[in-house]
């Protein structure tokens, strides 16, 4: 029983593979004749993940810039999660995009209701509200609290550090976090924003990762 299990992991992976070949080859069938720009769509399946999280850990512009000088400097094709995209870049390539959105795109992570993606009278109606909410009085009102905020974030997790070792990220994003709930939520607790810094990472955690049931996971099967 032992040895079937340890089988039918590989089999079952090779079995995906394949299928993924088979659907790839009957796209190309279908479509022999598509202009596609110059790039690579890395590993089956993963496409270019790994590279892509490895450049984003040191320096994200790095994986663009390389490719813009390996292929072209104004769009190249890679892959992510197995989904073919291209890269626009440049002036031209955002211009591109930005007039043609609405005709020749597709909506993608964010959501239909996201700022991002309105257009029309929609549009010109969110970014009516996010104008008066960022505006110069409004900005203006918010300085006072940002400099009390910042005031207080260095007093409490920066002076008095000087033999200890103090973690940039973390420290940095808890301002981040308590500038929000001040801003935002109207919110100056420091217990409520720790509480609230902890479910957000949670929540981002469980956004932008998969639910595989693997040791060391957050997925895992108690």
């Amino acid at each position: 029983m032992e040895v079937v299990k340890f089988l039918a992991f590989p089999a079952a992976e090779l079995l995906f593979l394949c299928l993924h070949f088979i659907t790839k080859i009957v796209k190309l069938r279908k479509h022999p004749n598509l202009h596609v720009p110059p790039g690579s769509l890395g590993w089956p399946v993963v496409g270019e993940t790994f590279s892509y999280l490895r450049a984003k850990g040191r320096n994200t512009v790095r994986f663009v810039t390389e490719r813009m000088g390996k292929y072209d400097s104004r769009v190249f094709k890679t892959s992510f999660l197995g989904d073919p995209m291209a890269v626009l870049c440049g002036l031209a390539g955002n211009k591109f995009l930005f007039a043609m959105r609405t005709k020749m795109s597709k909506d993608g992570f964010h959501p239909r209701s996201s700022v991002v993606n309105k257009v029309g009278e929609d549009a010109k109606m969110a970014r009516k509200l996010l104008l008066s909410f960022l505006s110069a009085e409004a900005l203006r009102n918010f300085v006072p609290k940002m400099d009390t905020i910042a005031q207080l974030h260095i007093n409490t997790h920066w002076q008095g550090k000087k033999n200890e070792q103090v973690v940039v990220y973390s420290t940095v994003q808890l301002y981040t976090y308590a500038l929000a709930a001040c801003l935002f939520l109207s919110e100056e607790d420091s217990i409520h924003v720790s509480k609230f810094s902890s479910m957000l990472d949670e929540f981002v955690k469980g956004l932008l990762g998969f639910p595989i049931n693997l040791p060391g996971t957050n997925f895992v099967d108690p």
